[in-house]
């Protein structure tokens, strides 16, 4: 720098009272000493009134290295000052990184409303502007407008659009563009649908552009997450929304047991399914879906199918974990088990089935049916105790090897049902059991001369026609009524 350079650059510095910027000589002198043959000639061509400079705070800004090094310097201040005016709320800072287009995006901004910026959009505007990632975008101009765009609209998906904008993984995928646009238009999933267009793996992956079409029509935020999980087995982004309930979460989540995603059937048939499902258990259905013994389940249709017609949450989170869990799925009763437990409403007696339909023991054995049938025939009890020395009695014969291979077992539950079977039990408990056998005692389908033999006839039976398992509750209530008139 000659000596009339210095003494004009002195002179710039004093006339936008810029000297107070630095905060001792020593600093100033390193600023001097620095300026490039560029950067002293911007200096010393702008022009701007120093009322304006002073009013809008932006002396700071006039001796930023990297301003002084665009070619449009005079040019970038005059519209800093513009901008300023418009939107006072605007901070700019040092600009640590180099932006050519600094002097073209500021151009752009004028086009904003101004906004007052109680949701932070001009700070993480300012922000994206220094963004090293976005400043060296190919897409960088056309991401801009449409930021600006979205600010001026006050869409919520404003400050998604500049993340994903100076996202890494992002720019490097080939549909950014598309996806810009798609989180334009703040479809209900926004929030999960950025986190696809930003998982690397997610982008290269084999169904990247189906995952993306089936979150981006999902109707609710149920069927957001649920596709969500099903595409990512990740819950985390999930559990903040308070859409799943602790209980669903510990029973159903097993991301331990998922599959790949390459590795499931008709993977786009069910991201599509999802979305068709009730929003009340799309959830439940995601959590299970991926899971490897549902995946390789036989009858994955017919318990698709099956779950659909459940309507009460917390028996459709039993029911699927009941179709996830390996015994039962390799079980030849396993449909008609399924039967069989949806047309029972007694909670207690439903937790003795899922016992049932799940021991491998009673399932190897020529009696699952007919016991399946008989604590069926306990429904409509109102004496049934789980915990009771009768009950008790009744799962070491069902559920033990001693129970399933005594020649009596038959004997024993028809016996037990009658109330003539000696228990080692109070009084209560037998006076209990004595009560259940005249309701239920005339709808037993055996009676005590049962022989062995017929047991797999039985079974057989039963396997084809699980509907001759039980009695309609109003027959049954009239043969009771009936009954205690006599």
């Amino acid at each position: 720098m000659t000596a009339i350079q210095l003494k004009d650059v002195i002179n710039q510095l004093e006339k936008y009272n810029l000297i107070r910027h630095f905060n001792t000589k020593e600093e100033l002198n390193k600023w001097l000493i620095g300026l490039t043959p560029k950067q002293i000639k911007n200096f010393l061509r702008l022009n701007i009134n120093p009322q304006d400079v002073a009013e809008n705070d932006i002396g700071k800004i006039l001796i930023y290295k990297n301003i002084l090094s665009c070619e449009e310097y005079p040019e970038i201040i005059k519209a800093i000052i513009e901008l300023k005016r418009k939107n006072p709320h605007i901070k700019f800072s040092r600009y640590y990184t180099y932006n050519p287009h600094l002097y073209d995006d500021l151009k752009r901004l004028l086009n904003l409303n101004p906004i007052s910026d109680k949701d932070g959009f001009l700070f993480s505007l300012m922000v994206l502007l220094e963004n090293k990632e976005f400043i060296n975008s190919p897409y960088h101009s056309q991401d801009l407008e449409l930021i600006i765009r979205e600010i001026n609209n006050q869409s919520k998906a404003a400050e998604l659009l500049m993340e994903l904008a100076s996202d890494y993984c992002s720019l490097k995928d080939t549909y950014h563009l598309a996806n810009m646009q798609i989180l334009s238009e703040n479809p209900v999933s926004v929030d999960f649908l950025f986190n696809l267009m930003t998982i690397k793996t997610i982008i290269n992956g084999q169904y990247y552009q189906n995952e993306i079409a089936a979150l981006y029509v999902a109707p609710s935020l149920r069927h957001t997450m649920a596709i969500y999980i099903f595409i990512t087995g990740d819950i985390r982004s999930c559990i903040n929304q308070g859409l799943i309930d602790d209980y669903t979460r510990t029973q159903l989540y097993k991301p331990h047991l998922y599959v790949s995603n390459n590795k499931i059937p008709n993977y786009i048939t069910i991201l599509n399914f999802l979305n068709t499902l009730p929003e009340s258990i799309v959830l439940p259905i995601s959590f299970i879906i991926k899971n490897i013994n549902f995946v390789n389940n036989p009858y994955f249709d017919f318990d698709i199918n099956f779950l659909q017609e459940i309507n009460d949450l917390p028996f459709l989170v039993r029911l699927c974990k009941l179709v996830t869990n390996p015994n039962f799925v390799s079980s030849p009763y396993h449909i008609q088990d399924l039967q069989i437990i949806r047309e029972i409403g007694n909670e207690k007696i439903r937790k003795l089935l899922f016992e049932v339909a799940t021991s491998t023991p009673n399932i190897n054995s020529p009696y699952h049916m007919y016991d399946m049938a008989f604590i069926a025939r306990y429904d409509y009890s109102e004496t049934f105790d789980e915990n009771s020395a009768l009950i008790e009695e009744i799962r070491k014969l069902i559920l033990t090897d001693t129970g399933l291979n005594d020649q009596n077992h038959i004997k024993k539950l028809e016996k037990i049902y009658r109330g003539e079977y000696a228990l080692d039990c109070n009084n209560q408990n037998t006076k209990s059991h004595k009560y259940i056998y005249p309701i239920f005692a005339p709808y037993s389908t055996f009676d005590e001369n049962i022989k062995e033999d017929e047991v797999s006839h039985y079974a057989n039976t039963l396997k084809e026609n699980p509907n001759l398992l039980r009695q309609p509750k109003k027959t049954l209530l009239t043969r009771v009524r009936e009954r205690f008139k006599k």
